[in-house]
């Protein structure tokens, strides 16, 4: 199923140090966003990229908004 909008976003990273470039720490990254406010059920797709262009496998997860 191809995704009918797109958006890309930057990670938060867990702790702060470290300065793009010059390498990030390890641990936990985030991201938080607003649901939608129209009722459905929503795909969310995830990939992360290193600095080094290492690329994570693609996480699906289903969010449902009543």
């Amino acid at each position: 199923m191809l995704p009918e909008m797109g958006q890309s976003m930057a990670l938060d990273p867990p702790a702060p140090g470290g300065l793009q470039g010059h390498g990030f720490p390890d641990g936990v990254w985030s991201r938080t966003f607003n649901a939608p406010s129209t009722p459905g059920t929503y795909a969310y797709q995830l990939i992360a990229t290193t600095e080094g262009c290492v690329t994570s496998n693609r996480l699906e997860v289903a969010l449902t908004v009543r």
